[in-house]
């Protein structure tokens, strides 16, 4: 797995509203402990080998990460994943 240059695009659906958001993080363009940050997401099991969820969540998000750089390609339900990446993902997706 090539880390040197990520393009990584978050996409985030459901919620009490439903919406869908999606947002491009260039890891090039954040500081290097956000980047790091990242690094540390695209390598966790929990995001590239999802399971199926012991239950559903109503309202709750759904993560797509995709990655070319990364071979990566995945759809993840937020209560699968650790606080850090739950935290990183969120503040991708906000606004502004």
């Amino acid at each position: 797995m090539s880390l040197d240059r990520l393009l990584v695009s978050v996409t985030r659906s459901g919620g009490v509203t439903g919406m869908r958001v999606q947002r491009a993080v260039d890891l090039d363009a954040v500081d290097a402990d956000e980047a790091a940050a990242w690094r540390r997401l695209l390598a966790d099991d929990a995001v590239r080998r999802p399971t199926t969820p012991a239950r559903a969540v109503p309202d709750g998000y759904v993560y797509q990460l995709a990655c070319e750089a990364d071979d990566l390609d995945v759809t993840v339900a937020e209560q699968q994943l650790p606080a850090e990446h739950r935290t990183l993902l969120a503040r991708a997706v906000r606004p502004g």
